[in-house]
């Protein structure tokens, strides 16, 4: 079933409730075939509707309600009994116990095709669903059809809420006809609700509860608990007043359906929906209504705005990024094409140092390119859930092997102390790639905002099933606001280093995601002038 589009669903929800009232009180049977077929023309086009009811004893079908702009112009009317079989459409829906949606053009265009009677005109199209009842048996067919081009055609939608209402219309026939067999006796009534999901209930005009159907126990209150109770007793305290007020308007006449909140046994808050009506027993006067829980559909509209606000949040790092990327790959690129144009057109003029030098910054410039697609091309994965996760048994050392033979000559190039305090030989459960990718960017990070002079400390030791890592600098450090959005995927911190050194923030946003698939969580220490500690755990090989 496809979903349905909100306003119908609403049209949808108040026709269910409106179901339910008609067939508590509507005096008969034919009464609540108008009253059911009034309900349909406001979910769809219903100007020519029947009800086909099958006596199985007999293997008939009887045409109880009947409205035709063909063949009963003047209204209401009622059809002779037909045999069961499959010469009539209706038939075949009894029989196949199965919808069908019938266009004549398209069906006399079947070479196919075999002719069937339509009841009533031959209309242009007709729309016929199965009445089953609790057993799953067809106790009949609703019916719509459409004779002109001008009336829309029936959508999907509308066969899916015609289904839908449906197991509905046909509990409250096959119960309507048994109230009429036995005098509207009162057991039957009775029946009669406690089918329905709803909270079918009444009370008096001071809101003391005199009747409540047992779907209440799915809430944890026993019927007896709450009858002599006052409502007010179980509505929420910012709706008490709305509830009040919607008794006052009922008892003036006036019917709308509201939404409530109303606490289970536990005191948790569940959302309905309810429509009242009032009715009069001698001098005494009762609001009547059913309690539809709207819980779940109040939770994903919330959860909905709490989506597009993360979308519009995500669109605004989104394109903040674009912007904070363009202008990084720019730098390194406005380098490589100024230091190869000079190689190009004066490399005769210049010394074998100057050359080297070129080199060195065309190298420089190039790498910090692959630095930055690198980190791009693990921030896209992650965002599209594309990051596989593949841990082994790794020495620590041959990580730390090549993150140093990286790392190293950088700090010796800015004049850094580069202090590596890393237990040696212990065995790491983790995946290779992501941890080197945590030390490289945690690293390159400190010796961006560490000054000539300062120093870099790395260290790791054993704890348990742990290794816990640590690397630390004295470098410029940071304010609380600014650690506070370091690892928000949707916050984009790029600040330049002690040399000017650039960057998308990207680095520590891709060492937080790696460090929490090894189950760890990355941490950070920091004050401005003091310097920075970044923190994690991987898992040690245990025997």
């Amino acid at each position: 079933m496809k979903e349905i589009p909100a306003n119908r669903f609403e049209n949808l929800r108040l026709a269910t409730l409106q179901i339910s009232i008609a067939t508590h009180n509507s005096k008969d049977l034919f009464e609540l075939y108008s009253q059911l077929h009034e309900i349909i023309s406001g979910l769809m086009p219903a100007r020519n509707f029947y009800i086909a009811l099958v006596d199985s004893e007999q293997k008939t079908i009887a045409f109880p309600y009947f409205v035709d702009e063909v063949d009963s112009p003047d209204g209401v009317t009622s059809l002779p009994e037909m045999p069961i079989d499959g010469k009539s459409l209706t038939g075949q829906v009894i029989q196949k116990a199965e919808t069908i949606h019938f266009f004549r053009d398209a069906a006399y265009a079947d070479e196919g095709f075999e002719e069937v009677i339509l009841i009533g005109g031959d209309s242009e199209e007709w729309l016929g669903v199965p009445l089953k009842n609790l057993d799953g048996e067809v106790i009949g067919v609703i019916v719509v059809q459409r004779y002109d081009k001008i009336t829309r055609e029936y959508d999907q939608f509308d066969i899916d809420i015609l289904n839908f209402v449906s197991n509905q219309i046909a509990l409250a026939i096959e119960l309507k006809l048994r109230d009429e067999n036995l005098k509207r006796s009162e057991d039957k009534y009775k029946a009669l609700i406690e089918n329905l999901n709803d909270i079918v209930y009444s009370f008096d005009p001071k809101g003391f509860v005199r009747f409540i159907s047992s779907a209440v126990t799915r809430y944890g209150y026993t019927v007896e608990e709450l009858l002599g109770k006052n409502v007010s007793s179980i509505v929420h305290e910012m709706d008490i007043e709305k509830f009040k007020k919607l008794t006052l308007d009922v008892l003036k006449g006036r019917v709308q359906p509201i939404t409530v909140r109303l606490y289970d046994k536990e005191g948790r808050i569940h959302w309905f929906q309810t429509v009242n009506s009032a009715y009069r027993d001698g001098d005494d006067f009762y609001i009547n209504g059913a309690l539809s829980d709207i819980t779940e559909r109040v939770k994903m509209e919330e959860d909905m705005q709490i989506s597009r606000q993360k979308l519009f949040e995500a669109n605004q790092a989104k394109d903040s990024f674009f912007s904070i990327l363009a202008h990084d790959l720019k730098s390194p690129f406005t380098g490589i094409l100024g230091f190869s144009e000079f190689l190009v057109n004066d490399i005769n003029d210049l010394t074998l140092e100057e050359i080297a030098e070129f080199a060195n910054r065309i190298n420089s410039s190039a790498r910090a390119i692959l630095d930055l697609l690198n980190n791009l091309l693990d921030w896209s994965r992650i965002q599209t859930n594309r990051l596989e996760y593949s841990p082994e048994n790794i020495n620590i050392n041959e990580i730390m092997f090549n993150v140093n033979s990286i790392v190293v000559p950088i700090t010796h190039q800015k004049g850094l102390e580069y202090i590596y305090e890393i237990e040696s030989d212990i065995m790491l459960f983790t995946d290779r790639s992501m941890l080197e990718t945590v030390f490289r960017n945690l690293i390159s990070n400190a010796i961006k905002f560490t000054p000539r002079g300062g120093s870099i400390i790395v260290t790791g030791e054993v704890s348990g099933d742990v290794m816990r890592f640590s690397v630390s600098d004295s470098g410029v450090g940071m304010e609380q606001e600014t650690m506070d959005k370091l690892f928000n995927l949707n916050e984009l911190v790029t600040t330049s280093g002690t040399e000017n050194e650039k960057g998308t923030g990207l680095g520590l946003k891709l060492c937080y995601e790696f460090v929490k698939r090894h189950g760890g969580v990355l941490t950070v220490e920091s004050r401005p002038g003091e310097g920075s500690t970044f923190s994690f755990d991987i898992p040690v090989v245990t025997i």
